[in-house]
């Protein structure tokens, strides 16, 4: 190949890595704003009762689920922190149990909640973010 294909292939491929390299980004910076786990904060927890348009109780309950920080508090520590969580017939079995919302896709069939368990010494040993 003669020296101004090659250049030209360089551009081209060139061209390529800046495009794959802005969508990656734009990837990024959207799973940052909108789906990336959250550290419990109280006013974040109780200001998004309905969901927002970042998903904010949804990523509060995910980075609760991540961290474990629920593990080993009791039943009054857990409600001092999240609050008295909503009456609902699902999930019976299960500790507490707080609505986040429609489920988080495209089509939302379903709802997701945040589920805390509790052993037999009273203390939670399960949080699990689930839908129905």
């Amino acid at each position: 190949m003669n020296e101004a294909v090659l250049g030209s292939m360089r551009k081209v491929g060139a061209r390529l890595a800046l495009v794959a390299g802005t969508l990656a980004g734009i990837a990024f910076v959207f799973w940052l704003v909108f789906s990336c786990p959250l550290p419990f904060v109280a006013s974040l927890w109780h200001s998004s009762l309905d969901g927002t348009t970042f998903n904010t109780r949804y990523r509060v309950a995910d980075g609760l689920e991540l961290t474990g920080r629920l593990n080993g508090k009791t039943k009054a520590e857990v409600l001092e922190l999240l609050g008295p969580p909503p009456p609902t017939d699902k999930f019976e079995d299960h500790g507490l149990v707080y609505v986040l919302g429609p489920e988080r896709s495209w089509i939302s069939l379903d709802y997701e909640w945040l589920l805390v368990d509790f052993d037999s010494t009273g203390r939670a040993s399960n949080v699990t973010v689930v839908s129905d």
